[in-house]
């Protein structure tokens, strides 16, 4: 532990141990110091979420942050303060279908920003656009389950990509600032769905 080396370790420069406290963040000092000379400083805490069925989380607005237990999907749900119920969270059934792409691929057609699109087997969804200035984006998203990928420009030059799993029947939506040519926006297959 920190704190023995301090304490146990000679100090061959003839001062206590000051190059060492210097570089170590005073909270982890204090915390290590306590934890070594005080039992149980360093025991697991426990946490207690609100809960509620389903009914009940879907008519919550929890502050932003907050994290509720859904009892009826045996699921968490996180909350922005503003959504009524949340954004639910994903189970491992939820992408247990989710493999990888295959060669296959369907071409979309790019709608307006908010568009929304069906997925017509498990696979991923792919959209490369080329930005044109500087913090544009392009985001795809499900909502439920509440998966998200996005991308953001750091340069007024550059490329947004964006590639994301979908289960078949999956609602997915697209919205986007960028403004150059639409490099590739496809549909790809995972292996076995073909």
């Amino acid at each position: 532990m920190f704190s023995m080396a301090i304490f146990f370790v000679p100090h061959r420069c003839g001062r206590n141990s000051c190059l060492v406290c210097e570089y170590t963040p005073s909270p982890l000092f204090v915390s290590e110091q306590w934890g070594f000379f005080k039992k149980g400083v360093f025991m697991a805490r426990e946490i207690l979420f609100r809960r509620g069925t389903a009914q009940q989380n879907d008519a919550f607005v929890g502050k932003q942050g907050e994290v509720t237990m859904d009892t009826t999907n045996n699921i968490l749900r996180v909350h922005d303060g503003i959504t009524l119920g949340g954004t639910k969270t994903l189970k491992a059934d939820d992408v247990k279908n989710i493999g990888l792409p295959s060669k296959k691929y369907v071409n979309l057609t790019l709608g307006a920003t908010g568009a929304s699109y069906v997925a017509p087997a498990n696979g991923f969804v792919s959209l490369i656009y080329p930005a044109t200035d500087y913090k544009q984006f392009i985001t795809v998203y499900t909502r439920n389950p509440f998966i998200r990928s996005s991308s953001y420009s750091s340069l007024q030059t550059g490329w947004c990509t964006v590639f994301l799993p979908v289960n078949k029947g999956d609602e997915f939506i697209v919205e986007y600032s960028t403004a150059g040519t639409l490099q590739c926006f496809r549909f790809y297959y995972n292996n076995g769905n073909q």
